[in-house]
């Protein structure tokens, strides 16, 4: 199959573009993963996953598949999944992203919003 009938459909005399199935975006972004430098990371900072006081890379896999399908299987108009970890989002416009993230933090906009990391009350 050349190029370019593996990037469009034939519809009579047109062409649509071709899009991925749900599994080949995963297998995509998967593949250019690191999953190797977040065990690193995870043995380096002594972090256990899942139960286990040693991370495994298949339960790492694991846990990365499982973000991104429930990614690709609720886009609207923006969505990001998080778990163990791992988060997984997809913009309209935009690909797929898998990130592991280490730490985070966050602070409201608006003044009269409670201090960053508290609950309302």
């Amino acid at each position: 199959m050349n190029t370019i009938s593996q990037q469009f459909l034939a519809l009579g005399e047109e062409f649509i573009p071709r899009y991925k199935t749900s599994e080949e975006v995963i297998e995509e972004v998967m593949a250019g993963f690191d999953f190797e430098k977040v065990l690193v990371v995870m043995k380096a900072l002594r972090w256990g996953y899942r139960g286990n006081p040693e991370p495994h890379i298949d339960a790492l896999r694991e846990a990365a598949r499982t973000v991104l399908q429930t990614t690709l299987e609720e886009r609207e108009e923006g969505v990001e999944h998080q778990m163990g970890g791992f988060s997984a989002s997809w913009h309209p416009g935009d690909g797929v992203r898998l990130c592991f993230k280490v730490t985070s933090s966050f602070a409201y906009l608006e003044a009269d919003a409670p201090a960053a990391g508290l609950n309302p009350v």
